[in-house]
């Protein structure tokens, strides 16, 4: 299914939180459990991911983890895929603090990894 690639996010200093694959729903995972499946991989980071914002992400988590895997358009919250998972929880939590956030690259009716990938609202994290 990675035809795309595939996006997760961490959701505490040890826990990924991802959409795999269908009839998977939503998963949790240990961070080094996730990376040993992981060859090759690139970190982001939202560039205003400032405490505010943190604190608003977190409690956005809970209301994202029991949704099924589904291929629908982004905005769609009623089912998650991996990159959309990640798009509205940044999407929400920017919508929560006032403002509008397309991390989309081009905008548009899905978002897949790449998208999130090449949007300007992240820097890749060096290791």
């Amino acid at each position: 299914m990675s035809w795309f690639g595939h996006s997760a996010v961490m959701v505490s200093k040890y826990i990924v939180g991802e959409y795999p694959e269908p009839c998977y729903g939503y998963y949790e995972t240990d961070i080094i459990l996730w990376l040993r499946k992981k060859k090759d991989f690139t970190a982001l980071r939202y560039k205003n991911f400032d405490d505010k914002f943190k604190k608003t992400f977190l409690n956005n988590l809970p209301e994202t983890k029991n949704k099924e895997y589904k291929i629908t358009n982004k905005t769609d919250n009623s089912s998650f895929y991996c990159s959309q998972y990640i798009w509205h929880l940044y999407w929400k939590t920017a919508k929560d603090l006032g403002y509008e956030l397309d991390i989309d690259r081009d905008g548009g009716y899905f978002v897949t990894p790449y998208d999130l990938l090449n949007s300007n609202y992240f820097n890749k994290v060096d290791f």
